[in-house]
């Protein structure tokens, strides 16, 4: 499995968090805020049975990233609907 992270080390660019967006929400006191499933959103989703086959289980790994980056456009895309929200909002439930 260790192999497996090596090979996917630089395959999606554009996963480095920026610093200044801490800026942003430093003093926000946010209560329900959701559940983070950037980590185990297919593996949750899916049968265990899938994960039994090492093949399987490294594809559908290797496709939980983009998943992931779909799920979140599509409140980008509603950020972008509302013009009384800055454009880089990205609390939105």
């Amino acid at each position: 499995m260790a192999q497996n992270e090596d090979i996917l080390e630089g395959l999606f660019k554009n996963t480095k968090i920026s610093i200044y967006d801490a800026t942003d929400s430093a003093k926000d006191n946010r209560k329900n805020t959701g559940y983070d499933f950037s980590e185990d959103l297919m593996r949750k989703n899916l049968s265990p049975l899938l994960f039994k086959n090492e093949y399987l289980a490294n594809f559908i790994n290797l496709i939980q990233l983009p998943i992931i980056r779909f799920i979140n456009t599509v409140t980008t895309l509603r950020v972008y609907k509302s013009y009384t929200v800055k454009k880089d909002y990205t609390k939105v439930r």
